[in-house]
Formats: structure tokens, C-alpha cells, sequence
């Protein structure tokens, strides 16, 4: 995941939380992680690996939204860069040079 992507992941959990009235050991709980993972997760002391994002998927499955759009953008295949006309592909030959 990306760093942006892992932000928004906790900017998420925390709208959560506050929504829900829990602190870090409540969101934990109902997470199913532990309290000291999530602390490090949310002070950037620690990435979220796949387990945890599992976890947190299953309980809040509306961040499943938000994760799903990301990997999207993520598909989608960078545009090859415009050619101005008559540009041919490939390398370029020079004439009058021995290689």
C-alpha cells in the first residue's frame, strides 16, 4: 500500500472511532488487534500488513470502498507519452555513423 493509501485507511478508522465514541483500545477491540499494533499504526511506527487491513475490512467493511478505489487507479495503465507527428518508435538511427 501506498503511504496515501494507509493514511486514508486511518483517517478512516479514526472518523470510526470518533463516530462510534471508542478510544484506541475500544477500536482495537473491535478490530481484533491489539491495542499497542494499533497505536503503531496510527503513529506511523508501523505499516498495516495484510492481516490487520484484513481485520479491519471484515468489521468496517465501508472502508473496503475506499481500499477497492485506490487499487482501481492503481490498474489502470499509464498513458504512453504523446508523439509529435511523424515521430517513429524505437531507437534512433543516426545515417553516416558505423556502429
Amino acid at each position: 500500500m501506498r503511504d496515501s493509501e494507509i493514511q486514508a485507511m486511518i483517517d478512516a478508522l479514526r472518523a470510526i472511532a470518533e463516530r462510534d465514541n471508542l478510544n484506541h483500545q475500544g477500536l482495537a477491540r473491535q478490530v481484533g488487534c491489539s491495542t499497542g499494533q494499533l497505536s503503531m499504526v496510527f503513529a506511523g511506527k508501523r505499516r498495516p500488513g495484510i492481516r490487520f487491513i484484513r481485520l479491519v475490512v471484515r468489521r468496517y467493511p465501508e472502508i473496503r470502498r475506499l481500499l477497492a478505489s485506490s487499487l482501481a487507479q492503481d490498474e489502470q495503465p499509464p498513458s504512453a507519452p504523446a508523439r509529435p507527428n511523424g515521430a517513429q518508435q524505437g531507437p534512433e538511427r543516426h545515417a553516416g555513423r558505423a556502429r
